[in-house]
């Protein structure tokens, strides 16, 4: 099925580096230098969850090179975003009071969500924010 991308990609196996899934019905391939390999997932699968809670952590680690880690971290940081806009929509009366908590529980079901993802091992970027990237892989 990837074959065709394979082969831009000069990737020979494709059991090695896991296809990174950008929308519900398209699947693309990003460059090699920063697929997310199955030994870095292996390798970086408790920093990534730890990250989900903790954004910065794997900043602080040997993990900061890890595409994988670095993935989830980021994910994380736009969570923080979301808790922080939601928590600026509560001063407003009436339609911060409501949007508020919506807000808040968006950002609780995007936490649930990374942390099945980080446990699975996949890179897959949440719902609506996932497509903003602020850190990378150093």
């Amino acid at each position: 099925m990837f074959r065709h991308l394979e082969q831009e990609i000069g990737v020979k196996n494709s059991k090695r580096v896991k296809p990174v899934r950008y929308a519900v019905t398209m699947w693309r391939w990003i460059s090699l230098s920063t697929a997310v390999k199955s030994d870095d997932i292996e390798k970086n699968k408790g920093m990534a969850i730890a990250a989900c809670f903790i954004f910065f952590l794997p900043l602080l680690t040997d993990a900061k090179s890890s595409p994988f880690a670095m993935h989830w971290a980021n994910q994380s940081l736009l969570r923080v975003f979301v808790h922080i806009a939601a928590s600026v929509l509560l001063v407003i009366p009436i339609l911060g009071w409501v949007l508020g908590p919506l807000l808040h529980l968006f950002g609780l079901v995007l936490l649930i969500m990374s942390i099945m993802g980080a446990a699975r091992g996949e890179a897959k970027p949440l719902p609506i924010i996932g497509k903003y990237t602020i850190l990378k892989p150093s």
